[in-house]
């Protein structure tokens, strides 16, 4: 999947399973100083590492699984 598919699919088709960066436990969301959020953030597994929202790894593990201890169900 290219990065215009993926940007479409986070426009227009986003869920909580979607294996993008914004979905995963190991994401952490850049914000402004008035709270709105940036489309990047960082992930910090294995390292430290830049990310867009919508970008993807080998390392992703869904955040809202009901199945993980605190999750969202």
């Amino acid at each position: 999947m290219n990065v215009h598919e993926r940007l479409v699919i986070y426009c227009h088709n986003l869920t909580q399973e979607t294996p993008f960066c914004i979905n995963c436990k190991h994401f952490y969301q850049h914000y402004r100083k008035d709270g709105w959020p940036f489309n990047s953030g960082h992930c910090c597994f294995p390292r430290l590492k830049l990310r867009r929202d919508y970008d993807t790894c080998e390392h992703f593990e869904n955040k809202h699984d009901p199945g993980r201890e605190g999750g969202i169900a």
